[in-house]
């Protein structure tokens, strides 16, 4: 091999051997296989002059058995001729070839090998060789068909996927994401994760995510995300991380499924399960509920709050005198007086018949005496035209510290029954 290296005129003879010798042991022990032919491009190809032991493990053929034979007997039914063509071209013309196609061992197993082939030029420049370096790359290639069909398989399912890097940029996303929030792969890809989420409505969310991958743990929540569209999407996700051979963290990811159709139904269920339908007040187990809630953050923080025990004054008159249907009227009517008294995070709740419950937050009785007062001035001024005024007498209890739940409501009602007791249509504060 040593003719066919070109050294500095001034080297000295046994400069020339010793680097002979090193390129020879360095293209022995070379990890890829190294090919060296004749320039010979007659029919029957060019004759094998040196493989090393890469290239003779690769094929199957020992290295006596490769020399002065034609690597076309490398070729085969899965090799691609229309490479073999542009291969030939390329070296016809003394130009430099890279390729991939399918070779053949010994034995007649197929491998993928690429190419990088390259011209060697004597000293009248004149090519004399070819240098092959080949490369077997089955395992590569069957390693990227195995990543696109994973690719695929994640773009079929029914669920997004998304995978982000520590930083929470989106590195990939399938084809479901897109049918979830609308933003294309390429869209999502170098975008925070977050961009997604709506500001409000996921702060347990996040709380909770960040202690799970703290711990490496797998999160799984239900989420509000929004879609391209500015409309909500609610989502159940799991999200898990992705670990190293190492065992490092390097990626999470996460799994959406949609269940905003899901999700409404439920809230419409509880609406209907929660909602008195004559009224459209909370009806009595989601005020019993809501009370339950307000004392155990009393019991907890000390936070006051009021029961408003409520009834219509003289209400079975009407029922008998003018029907049920214009006691159902007046009912309605007195309830929207009642809700648009008090706050929105108050509760007004049809306790039962003509007997109304109402929760406020954050006071005491003398706190809320006037506002109530003010309610009942406002229902007393109402007109049916077949009935005439309508009046409602109030009973107020707030939380005392110690106090059975049981025992704030048995006081409020007992304050509204003292009040019908002094002519009706009056506010009382409970003893």
């Amino acid at each position: 091999m040593s003719d066919i290296f070109l050294l500095n005129e001034n080297s000295s003879e046994a400069e020339k051997r010793n680097l002979s010798r090193l390129v020879n042991t360095a293209v022995e022990q070379s990890f890829n296989g190294v090919l060296i032919t004749d320039a010979k491009l007659g029919p029957d190809g060019q004759k094998i002059l040196f493989a090393n032991s890469a290239f003779a493990k690769m094929t199957g053929y020992s290295q006596t058995e490769l020399m002065g034979k034609t690597p076309r007997i490398l070729q085969g039914p899965k090799t691609d001729w229309n490479v073999i063509a542009e291969l030939r071209k390329a070296l016809a013309a003394g130009e430099h070839f890279t390729g991939v196609s399918v070779n053949y061992r010994k034995d007649g197993t197929s491998y993928d090998v690429e190419w990088r082939i390259s011209p060697v030029r004597n000293e009248s420049n004149q090519i004399s060789h070819f240098i092959s370096i080949q490369q077997d790359i089955s395992d590569l290639k069957q390693s990227n068909k195995s990543v696109a069909l994973l690719a695929e398989a994640l773009d079929a399912a029914q669920v997004a996927i998304i995978i982000v890097d520590l930083n929470g940029r989106i590195e990939f996303a399938n084809q479901g994401f897109e049918q979830l929030v609308g933003y294309s792969s390429e869209e999502a890809k170098g975008q925070d994760a977050r961009f997604i989420k709506t500001r409000q409505g996921n702060e347990e969310y996040y709380a909770n995510l960040l202690i799970n991958l703290e711990r490496d743990h797998v999160h799984e929540a239900r989420s509000i995300n929004l879609h391209k569209n500015g409309l909500p999407v609610y989502c159940d996700e799991k999200i898990s991380p992705l670990h190293s051979d190492t065992g490092e963290v390097t990626h999470y990811v996460a799994v959406m499924k949609n269940v905003t159709k899901q999700m409404l139904r439920e809230t419409e269920l509880e609406e209907q399960a929660s909602t008195d339908p004559l009224t459209s007040l909370a009806n009595r187990r989601a005020g019993q509920a809501k009370l339950e809630a307000a004392y155990e953050i009393a019991l907890d923080t000390g936070e006051p709050f009021c029961v408003i025990m409520a009834d219509i004054d003289h209400f079975k008159p009407i029922n008998d005198d003018y029907g049920h249907q214009r006691g159902d009227e007046i009912l309605r009517e007195i309830s929207k007086v009642i809700l648009q008294g008090i706050r929105s995070s108050d509760v007004a709740v049809r306790w039962g018949g003509e007997e109304f419950l109402i929760l406020l937050h954050k006071c005491t009785s003398t706190d809320v005496e006037k506002q109530i007062d003010s309610l009942r001035e406002k229902i007393a001024k109402i007109s049916f035209s077949d009935v005439g005024t309508v009046t409602m007498s109030f009973g107020i209890a707030s939380f005392r510290k110690g106090e059975k739940l049981e025992d704030l409501i048995s006081r409020a009602d007992k304050a509204m029954y003292a009040a019908k007791k002094e002519g009706r249509n009056k506010v009382v504060l409970a003893e």
